[in-house]
């Protein structure tokens, strides 16, 4: 009998690996093969999409893409999203705000008492998916270290 939480895991790292492989194309051939991907298997398009883009990627999305993620989310899912984030991905979220919604934000995260993981990672699911949809959009950019595609 197969393990399945061992089988889901090695589903995921195989998604993450394939989402990793698609960031090293030209961005024209990877829009290109997801297109075909999405035709043939959409379950398998939208994990890989979501392989693709994390929570921690956020650290490289451009300021004005940023900032349409935060109109689109409800503070309080970052407020509970960024709850034990990565200390940039934090900062990526504060710089994109205005210097009293700014404060208003780290105020709240001080002051909340801990919260259940489950209900960060739904908060981050959220963002994500707005996330990624305003990337789908061209409204939200990531810039990652190495990556192909020049922006001038």
């Amino acid at each position: 009998m197969v393990d399945q939480s061992r089988d889901s895991e090695g589903m995921l790292k195989r998604i993450s690996q394939l989402a990793r492989m698609l960031d090293g194309l030209p961005p024209d051939k990877a829009k290109a093969l997801m297109k075909t991907l999405e035709e043939r298997d959409p379950e398998l398009a939208k994990k890989l999409a979501e392989g693709q883009f994390t929570f921690e990627d956020l650290r490289y999305a451009d300021d004005r893409g940023m900032r349409a993620l935060l109109q689109k989310v409800d503070r309080s899912r970052v407020r509970l999203a960024l709850r034990g984030a990565d200390d940039i991905v934090h900062q990526r979220f504060i710089d994109n705000l205005s210097k009293n919604a700014a404060a208003q934000l780290i105020d709240d995260i001080e002051n909340t008492q801990p919260q259940r993981r489950s209900d960060v990672e739904a908060a981050r699911a959220d963002i994500m998916r707005q996330a990624l949809q305003l990337k789908k959009d061209g409204a939200l950019i990531l810039q990652r270290p190495g990556s192909r595609e020049e922006y001038v």
